[in-house]
């Protein structure tokens, strides 16, 4: 074991994932193999140290330019392999603790904060899918904004989730799109169920939202 790569154990702690949706596996799995597997995850885990961590995140900030975002996502499932290592005595201590923090002390951006469109921002924005080459987006954009949806949601909308003369729309369920990466899964949309019961929820259709349907 001592001369295990990153790869070889992410791997083997995907394997032990076994409750968690499958559209979470998928993105756990885009992420590593687009970002980890053929650079950092071909390293031996026993010789990487908190420094190595430390380049390797650098490295996707400066020369690949990823988003803060991003990079969380790739210490997601680095991390836990580091912590998979520690528990199978591979090796003492994880590597990743604290190197994300590093990353975003010394980065001093707020890259990853999210923030809502203000109403006259939004009033711009549908005024510009008002051009003949945008319109055909405006009822799934109003729609969006109208009910703060997301896209998986908003996509798996039914006429059976609408009520127009109650002004409301259900949410119930979400659409995904996963790809056969690595021998897992179909190509296709598939339906899933949201992941907690605050995602069943039932939203006001807002008079905008209703012309838009």
């Amino acid at each position: 074991m001592g001369r295990a790569t990153i790869n070889f154990v992410y791997d083997r702690y995907i394997k032990t994932k076994t409750g968690i949706r499958r559209t979470t596996r998928e993105g756990y799995n885009y992420t590593y193999n687009h970002y980890v597997r053929e650079t950092f995850g071909k390293r031996k885990i026993a010789e990487v140290k908190y420094s190595d961590v430390l380049f390797f995140y650098e490295y996707l900030v400066d020369e690949e330019e990823l988003s803060y975002s991003v990079v969380d996502s790739v210490h997601s499932v680095l991390h836990p392999t580091f912590e998979l290592a520690v528990r199978d005595d591979i090796i003492r201590k994880n590597p990743s603790d604290g190197v994300l923090g590093e990353i975003k002390k010394s980065w001093g951006r707020t890259n990853g904060v999210r923030h809502a469109l203000t109403i006259e921002q939004q009033k711009i924005f549908v005024g510009l899918l008002d051009l003949p080459e945008n319109q055909k987006w405006k009822p799934i954009i109003t729609f969006l904004l109208g009910t703060g949806c997301r896209v998986g949601e908003c996509i798996g909308i039914r006429w059976q989730d609408v009520d127009l003369d109650g002004q409301m729309v259900s949410v119930n369920h979400s659409v995904s799109y996963l790809s056969k990466r690595d021998g897992l899964g179909e190509t296709g949309y598939f339906v899933f169920e949201p992941k907690t019961r605050s995602g069943n929820r039932s939203i006001p259709l807002l008079a905008s939202v209703r012309e838009a349907l």
